[in-house]
C-alpha cells in the first residue's frame, strides 16, 4: 500500500512519491537466488533443502552453503502448504507405519496392555494424519527381528515406532538407518532414537502435592528395581527433592525391592508407620485391606500408573494413548524432513498425564490436619 500524507485543510491522501523503491526494500532470498548462485535447477535446490535422497550429498552440501551465504530462510507458510500439496498427491492408504510390539509374552501382561493403549492412540492420530499403522509382534511365531526388518523393507515402509520393550534394558536390530523412528519411554537402550514418555518426575510431585493437600505427613513410597528403571528413576529423584523440603521426622525411606514381596512391605509398614502411601501398583491397596486398614481414613493411597490399575484409586493417569499420538506425529515430521536413521542428538517429547480423584485419597484440601509447614510442590 502506497504511504498517506496530510495537506493542510485536506483529508489524507496517498503521496506515491514517498513510495519506496523495490530496490531500497530488504528482500528475501528465494530458492531462484540458489539456484542462479549454485548453477543447478530450482526443483534440486528445493529437494536439497528438504533432505531428498535423490540428492547426492555433494550436491545438497553446495546448496546448503549458498544458502547459508544467502541468509536464506524458508517461509513457514509456504513450507505448510507445499507439504499439503506432496500429502494430497499420495495415496491415503499407501503410507504404513510399523510399530513394532515385543510385549506379547505372558509374562509381560501389564507391558502388553499398556502397548495396546499406546497403540490405539497411534492409529487413531495416524487416521486423521491419512496414513495408517500396522502392529509387527516380535517374537511371535516366526517374526524374528530380521524377519521384521525384511518385511517392512519390502513393503517400502518409512515410518517405524518401538513400543515399550519387555524389560528396561532392551536393544533392537534393524536396518535403522532406512526408516524414521521413534520409541515410547525408556525401556529400549540401544539405539538411542527419538522417545516420547510420561513425565514421571512431575507425576510423582503431582502425588506428593494431592497427598499433602489431603493433610497426610508420613508419606511412604513403595515401587520395585525394573519400574525404576524403566522410569530412569525420575519418581525417586521428586520423592528425595520432597524429603528435603519436610521435617526430618516426617521422612519415610523409599521401598524398593527386588521383587514386589508382601512380607517385605509388611515389614517395611511396620517399621515406619506411614498415613499414606504412593506406588506404581495396586496391589499395595489390596495388603493394606488384608491387614485391615481403612483407606482412606487411616492409610491414604495414590497410584502412579492407572491405566495398569485393576482397582479403583485416585491418582496419575499416564494417558499411553497420548503418547502413541506424540510418537506418530514425530515420526511424521520426519518423513516430511527425509530425515532417517538413528538421530545424531535424540529428543525426548514428555507428556504432563493428568491426576483422577478416586476413593483412596480425599478430593478436598485438609490443612488443619497438617504438620508439614509452609511446604511449595511445583507441578
Amino acid at each position: 500500500m502506497m504511504p498517506l500524507t496530510e495537506r493542510p485543510g485536506s483529508r489524507l491522501i496517498y503521496n506515491p512519491i514517498e513510495r519506496q523503491s523495490p530496490m531500497t526494500q530488504k528482500t528475501r532470498a528465494s530458492l531462484k537466488d540458489i539456484a542462479n548462485q549454485t548453477g543447478l535447477s530450482i526443483s534440486t535446490v528445493s529437494e536439497a533443502l528438504r533432505n531428498s535422497p535423490k540428492v547426492r550429498p555433494r550436491t545438497r552440501k553446495l546448496v546448503e552453503e549458498a544458502a547459508a551465504r544467502l541468509h536464506y530462510r524458508p517461509n513457514p507458510l509456504v513450507t505448510a502448504l507445499m507439504s499439503q500439496v506432496r500429502e494430497a498427491k499420495q495415496p491415503t492408504d499407501s503410507l504404513v507405519l510399523a510399530l513394532i510390539d515385543a510385549s506379547n509374552r505372558k509374562e509381560q501382561l501389564s507391558v502388553s496392555h499398556w502397548n495396546a493403549t499406546v497403540i490405539e492412540g497411534a492409529a487413531r492420530r495416524a487416521s486423521i494424519l491419512g496414513c495408517k499403522t500396522e502392529t509387527f509382534s516380535l517374537g511371535k511365531e516366526t517374526l524374528t527381528e530380521e524377519r521384521i526388518n525384511q518385511i517392512i523393507l519390502t513393503r517400502g515402509i518409512q515410518g517405524v515406532l518401538v513400543l515399550s520393550m519387555p524389560n528396561p534394558w532392551s536393544k533392537l536390530k534393524l536396518d535403522f538407518d532406512q526408516f524414521s523412528l521413534a520409541t515410547i519411554a525408556y525401556s529400549l537402550r540401544s539405539p538411542r532414537l527419538h522417545r516420547v514418555s510420561p513425565d514421571h518426575g512431575r507425576g510423582m510431585r503431582m502425588a506428593l502435592k494431592k497427598t499433602t493437600d489431603a493433610g497426610y505427613n508420613r508419606i511412604g513410597f513403595y515401587s520395585d528395581k525394573e519400574t525404576e528403571l524403566r522410569v530412569n528413576h525420575q519418581m525417586l529423584a521428586s520423592l528425595y527433592w520432597y524429603n528435603q523440603q519436610i521435617p526430618r521426622e516426617f521422612r519415610i525411606p523409599p521401598l524398593v525391592s527386588e521383587f514386589y514381596a508382601k512380607d517385605e512391605f509388611d515389614a517395611w509398614y511396620d517399621k515406619w508407620s506411614p498415613d499414606a502411601i504412593i506406588s506404581p501398583r495396586d496391589f499395595v491397596l489390596t495388603w493394606l485391606t488384608e491387614r485391615g486398614v481403612q483407606v482412606p481414613d487411616q492409610v491414604g493411597f495414590v497410584s502412579l500408573n492407572l491405566t495398569e490399575s485393576l482397582l479403583e484409586c485416585a491418582g496419575w493417569n499416564q494417558r499411553p494413548d497420548l503418547q502413541g499420538e506424540a510418537a506418530v506425529e514425530c515420526i511424521m515430521d520426519q518423513l516430511n524432513r527425509n530425515e532417517r536413521g538413528i538421530p545424531t542428538n535424540p529428543k525426548t517429547i514428555t507428556l504432563d498425564g493428568e491426576w483422577q480423584n478416586g476413593p483412596t485419597l480425599p478430593s478436598e484440601p485438609r490443612p488443619e490436619r497438617s504438620k508439614l509447614g509452609d511446604i511449595f510442590i511445583s507441578v
